[in-house]
């Protein structure tokens, strides 16, 4: 997996009329050159082809790092181009498209509550559920073992980062904490997605 170390970028997000600026950082690059290269695990596939289906700054990001993955391709000699890549996971058909999980959202499907209070939607996804806050209502303040990737479908949520709108898309890196919470008067419902726990990370985490 490559990552690029940009300084961040400041992009006007489309739907904002408050003239929020989000950061399109290195952890952002490297989703979006992994998506553009079908290298990421069908959740965080999922989040980013929501993202690309909602959002016009995706859609542009997703045609510049699809464009320059063809040119590099094409520099590449046959050999290289038809080598297998060192630690790369063949990854199962992702079965469930943006549409699918959009109108998910707006189904009439009862939801569930987690321990903390938490209204969530399981999909048939691994790693992948649908989250709603409701309007003024905040997620209990927590942490990150793994790279969390979430896109807003409906509404609004602010965190520590920054303020996020439909079709935004949010990275929580590992060890990040923040406490997210509705904006405004609409419920927020989300598309979240965890990175596959490392085997090391699981089995360090079972036995403590």
């Amino acid at each position: 997996m490559i990552r690029f170390l940009y300084p961040p970028v400041y992009w006007k997000s489309e739907s904002d009329t408050m003239t929020h600026q989000y950061a399109i950082t290195d952890s952002y690059h490297a989703l979006m050159l992994d998506y553009a290269a079908g290298a990421l695990p069908p959740a965080l596939q999922l989040a980013a082809d929501i993202h690309v289906e909602l959002n016009r700054d995706g859609q542009f990001n997703n045609a510049v790092w699809s464009a320059l993955g063809g040119v590099l391709l094409e520099r590449m000699t046959m050999s290289e181009a038809t080598a297998p890549t060192l630690g790369r996971t063949a990854w199962p058909r992702l079965e469930l498209s943006a549409v699918d999980v959009i109108e998910q959202a707006d189904s009439a499907r009862p939801w569930r509550r987690n321990w903390f209070g938490m209204e969530y939607l399981p999909l048939s996804v691994e790693g992948g559920k649908l989250l709603k806050l409701r309007p003024g209502r905040a997620a209990p303040n927590h942490s990150h073992d793994v790279q969390e990737v979430t896109v807003v479908l409906q509404g609004a949520f602010k965190d520590q980062t920054g303020l996020y709108r439909r079709g935004d898309l949010a990275i929580a890196e590992p060890g990040l904490r923040h406490t997210p919470m509705a904006f405004g008067d609409q419920d927020c419902i989300c598309f979240a997605a965890e990175a596959p726990m490392p085997l090391l990370q699981r089995l360090k985490r079972f036995f403590h």
